[in-house]
């Protein structure tokens, strides 16, 4: 059953019939789907209200792919929503790794620069996984944030041992 809303955003299908089904399929139970339909809205690209409130509340769910994949879908449609924001925010002292890793991606999507998120982003340079840190790197080079507190957390990640956080503070985002 994860076939159908999978290929549904892949095929672009925007159609006014299709979105209350991918909608709909985010409450399945089985988490492939749910995951799915999440990944499917963030491709449509389509920002009503509703579907935000629907990936917003996948930001909970007790399984963490579907986290991760409505984090990730919630960045591709870059909304400027305050409690969209504050969602990913919390998202980022989420347990699961790769979630903690979508939601500052997603984050520097946004292109909003709320303190509350900056600061935020900046405790996770300190994330014990790697791939957090060098997501939380880019998401603050991308949002263009030229702060001391920043520059004196990534100048220590330049001198680390594990070199995807040093590729992370390489990147052409203006923070080195």
């Amino acid at each position: 059953r994860w076939a159908a809303p999978w290929a549904l955003g892949h095929l672009g299908a925007r159609e006014e019939s299709v979105l209350p089904l991918l909608l709909e399929r985010l409450r399945d139970e089985d988490d492939w789907v749910r995951q799915a339909a999440a990944g499917s809205l963030g491709k449509l690209g389509v920002k009503e209200e509703g579907i935000l409130w629907a990936l917003v509340e996948r930001l909970k769910d007790e399984e963490r792919d579907v986290r991760w994949e409505a984090a990730e879908a919630l960045g591709k449609l870059g909304t400027k929503e305050e409690w969209v924001m504050e969602a990913l925010v919390r998202r980022l002292k989420d347990r699961a790794r790769f979630v903690r890793q979508a939601a500052a991606q997603a984050l520097g999507q946004l292109e909003v620069k709320e303190e509350r998120m900056i600061q935020a982003l900046v405790e996770r340079l300190e994330d014990r996984e790697e791939r957090v840190c060098q997501a939380a790197a880019k998401a603050l080079g991308t949002l263009g944030v030229r702060e001391e507190r920043v520059f004196q957390v990534l100048s220590e990640m330049l001198e680390d041992e594990e070199e995807a956080v040093r590729i992370a503070n390489d990147s052409p985002y203006g923070l080195a």
